[in-house]
């Protein structure tokens, strides 16, 4: 019964962003996703400015633009 049913198939299988993120809830995912890009984003940003500063560059912080949303928020 559950072999030959793709949406029963789908329902249980997880779905894999990325191999250290797994999926079960579609509504979750969005916002798991969010969370783990940003937290990849801040890694990375970080990295590069302790490089930076190793390499004696200044390192000057800039503000970006404000989203509507997140001013809100």
């Amino acid at each position: 019964m559950g072999a030959g049913n793709p949406t029963a198939d789908a329902a249980i299988k997880p779905f894999t962003f990325h191999r250290t993120l797994t999926v079960f809830q579609p509504d979750d995912a969005t916002q798991t996703l969010r969370s783990y890009v940003r937290q990849r984003a801040n890694l990375v940003r970080l990295s590069a400015h302790r490089r930076a500063k190793k390499l004696g560059y200044e390192v000057r912080k800039v503000e970006p633009p404000a989203p509507a949303d997140a001013a809100a928020g």
